[in-house]
Order: C-alpha cells, then structure tokens, then sequence
C-alpha cells in the first residue's frame, strides 16, 4: 500500500494514511474531519480507495461535488488520483501527496562515496582547503622520479 497525506494548505495542516479507504467529510467518523463551519462540504462528502494498482477519489453523494482537476465528480463515479493533485470539496481544498509505504524506512541517500577504508579516508580529510584540487609534482620531484625509473631498468 501507498502512503497517502492529505494536506490543507490554508491552515498547514496534514494527515497521513496507509489504509485502503479514507473518508473525507463534516462527520467525526470520517477520516478526515472538514470543520463543522465549513458547510459547502457534506458530512460523508468522499472516499478515497487504493489497492495494488491504483488511488481514485469517488464522489459520496456530495452537494456541491468533488472536483478534481477541476472535473466534478458525480455521485458515485470516481477519479484516479496521482501525486500532487488537488481536491475541491466545495470551497475546501487539500492537495495529496503519495509515496511508497516503505520509502520512510530507507536511509537518505549520500551526498558524496564514502571512502572504502580509513586510509583513503584520511587522505580524503587530510586537506579540506585544497578539496577538489589535484596537487601536481615539482618538476624537482618528477626528476627524482625519472631517475629511480632509470637505475631499476638499468639492472
């Protein structure tokens, strides 16, 4: 199952699900209680269902209708919803989020490799001024080099 937030921005507040079927409405029962005040909304307004395949929305018989993507819905029929879109139950709206049930539980992805020993790591460390920079050899250093390549062929 697909974890699902509801969120009102007007009042920036959310409210997260896994259960197959969430209610939205003025009723304390449902799910998602809409303020009594808010009176363009019907006490059993609309269901969200999901199963394996997909989430839709389905219109519960409301007076003034769900809409999504600014389609009423009529009574009974439903809509698939998708990551972003927003729901209007009369004058109230909330927007869903969606993400998989288990992506909570993964850790957060790195921002860079980690070394593979702790030598490597403390080369990695060991000059954080000169980070990114290549350090080239003096031309007295590349000599030197030369020279102990040309005594072990010499052998």
């Amino acid at each position: 199952m697909k974890k699902i937030t509801l969120t009102h921005e007007e009042t920036n507040t959310s409210k997260k699900f896994t259960q197959e079927k969430i209610t939205i409405g003025r009723s304390n029962s449902c799910d998602v209680t809409v303020p009594k005040e808010n009176d363009t909304v019907s006490k059993h307004h609309c269901t969200i269902i999901q199963d394996e395949i997909e989430i839709c929305i389905i219109d519960d018989g409301s007076k003034n209708k769900t809409r999504v993507h600014g389609k009423k819905l009529s009574k009974g029929k439903g809509a698939p919803l998708s990551n972003g879109t927003e729901i209007k139950l009369g004058d109230y709206t909330l927007k869903v989020l969606i993400n998989d049930e288990d992506q909570d539980n993964k850790p957060a992805p790195l921002d860079e490799p980690q070394p593979a020993d702790k030598e490597e790591a403390e080369i990695s460390l060991a000059d954080e001024s000169n980070a990114g920079q290549l350090k080239m050899p003096s031309a007295a250093e590349l000599e030197e080099d030369l020279e102990d390549i040309d005594a072990a062929t010499q052998r």
